[in-house]
């Protein structure tokens, strides 16, 4: 289960966003007790905000978030944490 354990790992990764290591079979997120996304509400390289609604939010599998400026532009379509490639993130209305 994600989150269950701390990341074993001698040197943790940082990633822009200043938490820990979250790479290829990392399990050092918090276990929150509900699978759910954690919604950034800015790009992790430009600090854009990003409200729950917005169209240009992107993610990865880690949940790393970015803008879809930055992600067309500098990123190349690919996350600077873990490589992986970066899809529009679904929305989440507020209630």
């Amino acid at each position: 289960m994600r989150g269950s354990t701390r990341c074993t790992k001698e040197t943790a990764r940082r990633l822009t966003n200043g938490s820990k290591c979250m790479g290829p079979g990392c399990s050092a997120s918090e276990d929150r007790g509900e699978p759910m996304l954690e919604m950034r509400d800015s790009c992790e390289r430009c600090k854009a905000p990003l409200p729950m609604d917005s169209k240009d939010a992107m993610i990865c599998s880690y949940e790393c978030t970015f803008c879809e400026k930055c992600v067309s532009g500098p990123l190349k379509g690919h996350c600077p944490n873990c490589g992986g490639n970066l899809q529009p993130r679904p929305k989440r209305i507020k209630k």
